[in-house]
């Protein structure tokens, strides 16, 4: 009732012939969905306007409306009667973003940088509106003037990305190498720089570029051996990590991402592998620092080697103290299956599964798989085992297809174990039927 009232009431109405009121009584008129009874108002207050802002409300309708030829008069008499033009600009440009409007919210951008160049926001708006008009060497132009307004991490991986548009790998190595110095030195998966060196490695001529500047750089090494791997290029990858993994501390990921390189480009030929895992107990198999004997654990148990000694396996797995992880009860259980403690390492892996969901998951599976495998009553529980593993494997594959390269949570370590573990019990399994 009050809204019909209103209504009523505007209709009625006799617009003493101020700007101002005008402005009102068109806003009001527009407010309540009466856009062409709103028009001759506004035409009639931009007509008796004498300030900057009565006119910009006027701009503001007209190109709400679509109507430009008043939407150009009404800003030009804006700007005449202004004094903070910058403001003006920047108003008229931000208008047209919303309108998406882009080519005239760029020329609005670029009137505004012309009074004030230092403002950050107005050239990453620039840029972005580049990038809409897919215009891809002027949003680089532009992202360049705002990195030199302040040096940002976003920034320049944007110039980076778009320069892979334009097909420009000197410069994205450039850019890919400057984000890298800034970032801590950490093979981690998931830490910056190894998530930097593996969207670089998408590109092999950028990364060849960055290679060419920095060939022992180890995180870059290892980027591209861990996409190269993704590809199933193992080969390359094993070159790639030869590289620099004998100077490598020992680590739970690196160590058994390169065996299991080693493993699958033998194609059944252990031999490289046995060999790297020799060289590591001659160096740490004495070591009393668990962590150190936990990796020299998890990397023995990947393949059988006949000639280990499987007390020293089970003792590098053992920990003193209670479980605190469920890596420690996983290790322990994988190193019992090799020493051939079938029923023990069947209960050490349940008891990792119990300890909740984590990313080693699917590697208590296909080791569970291999050892109710070695027990012809439990069949069916090698086969549920199995099939979890190979559902695991499915969605790997499909989210590999949808990014490209590693998701975030899927581990390259624990993607290729499961497919050498994998590989032997589907083996083991033929030669049971």
């Amino acid at each position: 009732m009050l809204y019909r009232e209103a209504r009523l009431t505007m209709d009625r109405a006799e617009v003493p012939q101020d700007a101002l009121l005008l402005l009102v009584h068109a806003r009001s008129l527009a407010a309540t969905g009466r856009a062409d009874a709103a028009a001759p108002e506004f035409d009639k207050a931009l007509a008796l306007a004498s300030d900057a802002e009565g006119s910009l409300e006027c701009f503001r309708f007209y190109a709400e409306q679509g109507n430009w030829g008043k939407a150009e008069i009404a800003f030009d008499q804006a700007l005449k009667h202004g004094t903070d033009k910058y403001k003006l600009w920047l108003e008229r440009a931000r208008l047209c973003q919303k309108l998406q409007s882009w080519s005239k919210a760029e020329s609005a951008y670029a009137e505004a940088a012309k009074i004030n160049s230092k403002v950050l926001d107005v050239w990453i708006q620039r840029a972005e509106i580049q990038m809409r008009l897919e215009n891809w060497k002027a949003a680089v132009g532009f992202y360049r003037k705002a990195l030199e307004l302040r040096p940002d991490h976003r920034l320049r991986q944007m110039c980076a990305r778009l320069n892979v548009k334009l097909q420009k790998w000197d410069e994205v190595a450039e850019d890919y190498l400057e984000l890298l110095k800034n970032a801590p030195n950490n093979t981690g998966f998931t830490s910056e720089q190894s998530q930097l060196c593996l969207e670089l490695a998408q590109w092999e001529q950028a990364m060849d570029q960055a290679l060419a500047r920095r060939p022992k750089d180890m995180g870059l090494l290892l980027g591209r051996g861990r996409t190269r791997a993704g590809q199933e290029r193992w080969q390359e990858a094993v070159a790639d990590y030869k590289k620099f993994i004998s100077s490598l501390p020992p680590n739970d990921d690196v160590w058994l991402e390169y065996a299991c390189l080693l493993l699958l480009a033998g194609k059944g030929d252990s031999g490289n592998y046995v060999r790297f895992c020799k060289e590591q107990i001659a160096r740490y198999g004495a070591s009393k620092y668990f962590r150190e004997k936990h990796c020299l654990a998890r990397l023995c148990v990947l393949a059988p080697q006949p000639d280990l000694d499987r007390a020293r396996l089970e003792e590098w797995a053992r920990d003193d103290k209670p479980f605190t992880s469920p890596w420690h009860p996983h290790a322990l259980g994988a190193a019992l299956f090799r020493s051939g403690k079938f029923d023990q390492a069947i209960r050490y892996l349940h008891e990792s599964v119990r300890m909740g969901n984590w990313p080693g998951q699917t590697m208590n599976a296909v080791f569970l798989a291999l050892a109710y495998q070695q027990q012809p009553d439990h069949a069916a529980q090698a086969r549920k085992w199995l099939d979890k593993t190979d559902t695991w494997l499915a969605n790997a594959d499909q989210q590999f297809k949808k990014q490209g390269s590693f998701p975030r949570d899927i581990y390259p370590a624990d993607w290729l174990i499961i497919r050498v573990l994998r590989q032997e019990a589907k083996i083991a399994m033929e030669k049971r039927k």
